[in-house]
This record gives C-alpha cells, structure tokens and sequence, in this order.
C-alpha cells in the first residue's frame, strides 16, 4: 500500500532507477557526487562515478560522461554494483564513428534485455540502412523479433526506414 502513495505522490519509476535516485539523494545529491569525482583524490566508488556520467550526460559534457561510465567499468569489473550494462550502454551511445556501431553490436550481444537495447538496436538498424546494407538490417531485425517479439515500436521504426530508404521487405 505504501508504493501507491509514492506513486501517486512522484508517479512510477522502476525499481532500479528509483534505487538510484535515493542513493543520490542520501550522497549529498548529483552535485555533491560530481564534486566526490572530479576532486584533487577521485572517488574509487563506481556508483559515484555512475551517478556522475548520469549527471554529465544530459548537460552535453560528453566527454566526461564518456570518461565516467569508462570509470565504472574499471572500478566495478566484476559488476558487483550491478550497473555494468548501463555503464557499457552509456559507452556505446557515447563514442562515435564505426567505434560507436561496434560497440553498440557487441553491448547488445551482451546485455540484450536492458532498458536501452531497444534504442541501440534501432541506432544499429539506421545505420545499416544508411550505410546500404539492408540485409545486414534484415537478419537485425530477425535476430530482434526473435527475442523481443512485442516489440511493435521497433517493427515500426524498421519498416519505416525501410521505406525511407526505398528497400523493398
């Protein structure tokens, strides 16, 4: 009964982030974390660095963002704190040219069923589209369907840029 309060109170956000944001909070908040990693004696706690990447990332510091998840994989190589695949996701979304879409292929291999899967597979799928390999994007989808089977938004996305770029399914 008491998680319907907080829902009506905050409205519903997983369990995982919501975690988070409490972890935030009892820190000092995301500032206070950001200060933890950017001091003269660098935190060696992934879950500062994490929240710091997560802070960096919607401010368009990039490159901090990048170095910050980079860190929670070097700190936490064994996944102790259980946030890895968002760390790893956080790298792939973050890089960029052909190291991006390598990344973003291998993330996926690895951790198929997280929360950003879904806009990594459709990064993937524009990218063979563009890059004029529609059956790469095929056996994509396929290899997809076959795990996320409803999954209708990235059905859509694929059909459409299908269209867009004239491939005939």
């Amino acid at each position: 009964k008491d998680c319907n309060v907080i829902d009506r109170v905050v409205g519903y956000e997983d369990a995982s982030h919501f975690a988070s944001s409490l972890l935030v909070a009892a820190s000092g908040g995301a500032k206070a974390v950001v200060s933890d990693v950017e001091s003269a004696h660098p935190t060696k706690d992934a879950g500062k660095w994490l929240v710091a990447a997560n802070y960096y990332a919607p401010e368009n510091q990039n490159d901090k963002a990048l170095a910050a998840f980079k860190k929670v994989l070097t700190l936490d190589p064994d996944n102790k704190l259980g946030k890895n695949a968002e760390a790893t996701y956080g790298v792939a979304f973050l890089s960029s040219g052909d190291e991006q879409y390598t990344l973003l292929a291998d993330v996926l291999v690895k951790f198929p069923d997280e929360v950003d899967a879904d806009q990594a597979n459709m990064m993937l799928l524009r990218h063979d589209f563009n890059s004029k390999h529609p059956d790469d994007a095929v056996r994509r989808m396929d290899q997809w369907a076959m795990r996320h089977p409803k999954d209708g938004q990235t059905f859509n996305f694929f059909a459409w840029t299908a269209a867009e770029k004239g491939v005939v399914l």
